[in-house]
């Protein structure tokens, strides 16, 4: 069978490699350009911290995020803030700690963006 060519199942390494590459550059650039510009526009807007994350905001969006991964339980819940102030919200700890003691999520962690 001297002769015979195999295909190259590989044929489009390059391309897809390519591909993602591009996919995961945009995201980046996206999420960098949303960061810098949403903290402006809010500073300029007067966006205060219950209007970003409202209580009931933030307890449907565990309970959404645990129903979507069909789990019982959330390991971090994240949040990122745009003004130190906001991560020692006396009403934002509450809610968390509330979901924090029945046990929806397991630890709590706020970073701070800051240019």
């Amino acid at each position: 069978m001297a002769g015979t060519a195999v295909p190259d199942k590989y044929r489009y390494k390059y391309l897809i490699a390519i591909a993602v590459t591009m996919a995961a550059m945009l995201e980046l650039i996206d999420t960098s350009i949303v960061n810098v510009a949403i903290p402006h526009m809010m500073g300029n807007l007067g966006a205060t911290l219950d209007e970003v994350y409202p209580a009931d905001h933030v307890r449907a969006y565990i309970e959404k995020t645990l129903e979507n991964l069909a789990l019982p339980r959330l390991d971090l819940m994240q949040l990122h803030v745009w003004e130190d102030a906001w991560a020692d919200d006396v009403f934002l700890h509450r809610n968390l700690h509330d979901a924090k003691r029945e046990v929806l999520i397991g630890g709590i962690g706020f970073s701070i963006n800051r240019l």
